[in-house]
């Protein structure tokens, strides 16, 4: 069963052929969000970091993977454990983005960055974090490094 959007979203954002852009809110309230929706993210945000607990504190920079294990293991292995914690990193990451920690995860964005220069969803999401805290500038600089 599909649903019509309100007569306001109709001609809303198009895109040159006509079609409609998809938008985080669009996704998340098919056509226009409540005026709570900032407050109902934040509520789901707390909601699952509360239920992850500690869990939630592993995904933290701490360290080389399988520091304490048997050269063979490191070899065969490390290459895909390190790509997952990088992955969990950046997804913890946008949570917090998520949650308006912006300002709080400049710095450590900016040294994961430094340490990881290829890895673009850091870059973006410090570009993101930078802008956020009304870092512009700062945002465009780190941009133009990367090109």
């Amino acid at each position: 069963m599909t649903r019509d959007p309100p007569a306001s979203c109709r001609h809303g954002q198009q895109t040159p052929s006509g079609h409609r852009r998809a938008s985080p809110d669009t996704l998340l309230w098919d056509w226009i969000p409540p005026s709570t929706s900032d407050a109902q993210l934040y509520t789901y945000a707390s909601r699952i970091r509360a239920a992850l607990g500690s869990a939630a504190d592993i995904v933290r920079e701490a360290g080389p993977t399988l520091s304490n294990t048997t050269e063979y293991l490191i070899t065969t292995e490390a290459a895909q454990l390190e790509e997952r914690r990088a992955i969990a990193l950046e997804s913890r990451i946008e949570a917090d983005l998520a949650l308006g920690r912006h300002r709080a995860l400049v710095p450590e964005l900016t040294g994961l960055v430094a340490r990881q220069p290829l890895r673009e969803r850091l870059r973006v999401q410090l570009m993101t974090a930078l802008c956020r805290a009304d870092r512009q500038a700062d945002a465009i600089g780190t941009h133009t490094r990367a090109a």
